[in-house]
Protein backbone atom coordinates (compact mmCIF):
# COMPACT_ATOMS: atom_id res chain seq x y z
CA UNK A 1 0.00 0.00 0.00
CA UNK A 2 1.32 3.43 -0.89
CA UNK A 3 0.63 6.80 0.63
CA UNK A 4 -1.15 9.67 -1.05
CA UNK A 5 2.21 11.41 -1.52
CA UNK A 6 3.74 8.40 -3.31
CA UNK A 7 0.57 7.80 -5.34
CA UNK A 8 0.57 11.45 -6.47
CA UNK A 9 4.23 11.18 -7.48
CA UNK A 10 3.59 7.96 -9.43
CA UNK A 11 0.58 9.46 -11.22
CA UNK A 12 2.61 12.53 -12.18
CA UNK A 13 5.53 10.31 -13.23
CA UNK A 14 3.25 8.25 -15.47
CA UNK A 15 1.82 11.37 -17.14
CA UNK A 16 5.26 12.84 -17.70
CA UNK A 17 6.70 9.62 -19.08
CA UNK A 18 3.76 9.38 -21.47
CA UNK A 19 4.58 12.86 -22.79
CA UNK A 20 8.09 11.53 -23.55
CA UNK A 21 6.62 8.55 -25.39
CA UNK A 22 7.53 6.07 -22.65
CA UNK A 23 4.28 4.17 -22.52
CA UNK A 24 5.54 1.01 -20.81
CA UNK A 25 3.60 0.60 -17.55
CA UNK A 26 6.39 -1.58 -16.19
CA UNK A 27 8.45 1.54 -15.44
CA UNK A 28 5.77 2.89 -13.10
CA UNK A 29 5.18 -0.52 -11.52
CA UNK A 30 8.88 -0.91 -10.82
CA UNK A 31 9.09 2.67 -9.55
CA UNK A 32 6.26 1.89 -7.10
CA UNK A 33 8.10 -1.21 -5.84
CA UNK A 34 11.38 0.67 -5.41
CA UNK A 35 9.69 3.56 -3.63
CA UNK A 36 7.85 1.24 -1.23
CA UNK A 37 11.15 -0.50 -0.43
CA UNK A 38 12.95 2.83 0.03
CA UNK A 39 10.27 4.17 2.38
CA UNK A 40 10.34 0.97 4.43
CA UNK A 41 14.14 1.17 4.65
CA UNK A 42 13.96 4.78 5.79
CA UNK A 43 11.46 3.91 8.50
CA UNK A 44 13.68 1.03 9.63
CA UNK A 45 16.54 3.54 9.93
CA UNK A 46 14.39 5.58 12.29
CA UNK A 47 12.86 8.16 9.96
CA UNK A 48 9.20 9.05 10.26
CA UNK A 49 7.07 7.76 7.41
CA UNK A 50 6.75 11.29 6.04
CA UNK A 51 10.51 11.89 6.15
CA UNK A 52 11.18 8.48 4.60
CA UNK A 53 8.76 9.29 1.75
CA UNK A 54 10.39 12.67 1.13
CA UNK A 55 13.82 11.06 1.06
CA UNK A 56 12.72 8.25 -1.27
CA UNK A 57 11.00 10.60 -3.71
CA UNK A 58 13.93 12.99 -3.74
CA UNK A 59 16.39 10.19 -4.44
CA UNK A 60 14.23 8.62 -7.13
CA UNK A 61 14.20 11.74 -9.27
CA UNK A 62 12.00 13.28 -11.91
CA UNK A 63 10.65 11.75 -15.10
CA UNK A 64 13.20 13.76 -17.08
CA UNK A 65 16.03 12.39 -14.94
CA UNK A 66 14.70 8.85 -15.41
CA UNK A 67 14.44 9.10 -19.18
CA UNK A 68 18.03 10.34 -19.38
CA UNK A 69 19.40 7.72 -16.97
CA UNK A 70 21.66 5.29 -18.88
CA UNK A 71 20.57 2.35 -16.69
CA UNK A 72 16.90 3.03 -17.48
CA UNK A 73 17.69 3.43 -21.17
CA UNK A 74 19.55 0.12 -21.20
CA UNK A 75 16.88 -1.73 -19.20
CA UNK A 76 14.13 -0.70 -21.59
CA UNK A 77 16.10 -0.61 -24.85
CA UNK A 78 14.06 -2.42 -27.46
CA UNK A 79 10.86 -1.98 -25.46
CA UNK A 80 10.70 1.77 -25.65
CA UNK A 81 11.64 4.55 -27.93
CA UNK A 82 13.54 6.80 -25.57
CA UNK A 83 14.02 10.34 -26.85
CA UNK A 84 17.29 12.02 -25.94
Amino acid sequence: MTSERVDTYLHRLQRQLQTYGLLNARIVDEARDHLIDAVEAGVQRGLSTEAAEREALSRFGTADELRRNPMIREAYLGELQVPT
